[in-house]
């Protein structure tokens, strides 16, 4: 859907060891799983979650609900809904946004994308 690498920031904690992992992005962006407040919804944050589960593997989960999103359970309903019933006009939308909010790939020199899907 990108024409050119950009860099989306997320940020991951928790209250204590054996809290689940909340998490949001600070780069608004426009995706059906990710409110406009940056809230991420994904089961392995919430009811899915476990003690022993790795920062590596809840950065894979949401790298890959970045690829493909689940617009039934949609926090923004009108990414949901327009990826549903008109994908260009979403993907469209998308491209915007990351245009507008998003820093180039060079400025994020030193991250690295975890995992595959």
């Amino acid at each position: 859907m990108y024409r050119s690498p950009s860099c989306i920031m997320c940020i991951l904690f928790r209250d204590s060891p054996v809290s689940s992992t909340a998490g949001f992005f600070t780069t608004k962006i426009f995706h059906p799983n990710v409110s406009k407040g940056g809230e991420i919804c994904v089961n392995v944050l919430k009811k899915d979650w476990t003690e022993d589960m790795g920062l590596r593997h809840v950065l894979v989960v949401i790298r890959c609900l970045l690829i493909e999103p689940f617009p039934e359970s949609a926090l923004n309903e009108e990414a949901g809904r327009l990826l549903m019933e008109d994908y260009e006009a979403y993907a469209s939308h998308a491209r915007l946004m990351t245009s507008i909010h998003a820093q180039s790939a060079k400025r994020c020199a030193g991250f690295t994308l975890l995992g595959h899907c």
